[in-house]
């Protein structure tokens, strides 16, 4: 169990849109993220390379 007692809480405290802007630091650096939709397009992409280079292999011996 975790009690917690709020005191003088604030429920007037000023809330602007600058409140929520996110400034990163000067040495981060922005992740690419895909939709589940091209994930799963490369998923495929990947299989079929894969399987196709394993035919090739086979083919090739």
């Amino acid at each position: 169990d975790l009690n917690i007692e709020f005191t003088r809480w604030n429920l007037d405290a000023p809330v602007t849109d600058q409140t929520f802007v996110f400034t990163p630091p000067a040495d981060s650096h922005r992740i690419p993220m895909v939709t589940s939709a091209e994930a799963q397009a490369t998923k495929k992409s990947d299989h079929s390379t894969s399987k196709r280079k394993a035919i090739q292999k086979v083919t090739t011996l």
